[in-house]
């Protein structure tokens, strides 16, 4: 009786912790590769579906798609620097109405994929970034995949992310 009392115990403890968001955070250490989404995993809809997203596979589709993704780790220490890695395929990007997609890292921009030379409709769009000990904290840090409201002040491109890798060097 007490193994299974211990047992609940820890399995309400592991679904609190992961209703918190505290679980899926992890330890990164200086001189780590970590990719956070691998070009395997399902990519993640972002946006707000709406528009031409016909060539958005069904199987990957999100009818009610969040405007953000967000990872979450922890350092221990500040590290030198480090470079970010993101795949993003851009559905049907609506530049001409300052409809952008932008990379953050602790609420701070680093890019705004619409801004990159081969951005465009129907295209991935790889950006390493370059990151400074400036870039990180020590504890949580956060990176944010989002689109950004267009002028019209009602849109939002459509996206999939179909990879985040982050290097602490």
């Amino acid at each position: 009786m007490k193994k299974l009392v211990v047992s609940f115990t820890i399995i309400i403890l592991i679904v609190t912790l992961i209703g918190l968001g505290i679980a899926d955070e992890r330890e990164i250490k200086i001189g780590e590769k970590v990719e956070f989404h691998k070009t395997t995993d399902k990519p993640i809809h972002i946006g707000d579906g709406k528009g031409r997203i016909d060539d958005i596979a069904p199987a990957v589709r999100n009818p009610n798609p969040p405007t953000e993704y967000t990872w979450k780790f922890n350092l221990s220490q500040i590290p030198s620097s480090g470079e970010l890695t993101v795949f993003v395929y851009s559905v049907a990007p609506y530049f001409a109405y300052g409809c952008s997609t932008l990379v953050k890292l602790n609420k701070k921009t680093l890019s705004d994929l619409s801004q990159n030379q081969s951005a465009g409709s129907g295209i991935t769009t790889i950006e390493k970034i370059p990151l400074k000990s400036e870039h990180f904290n020590i504890g949580i840090n956060k990176i944010t995949i989002e689109e950004d409201l267009c002028s019209d002040g009602k849109s939002y491109n459509d996206s999939l992310i179909r990879k985040v890798e982050l290097e602490i060097k």
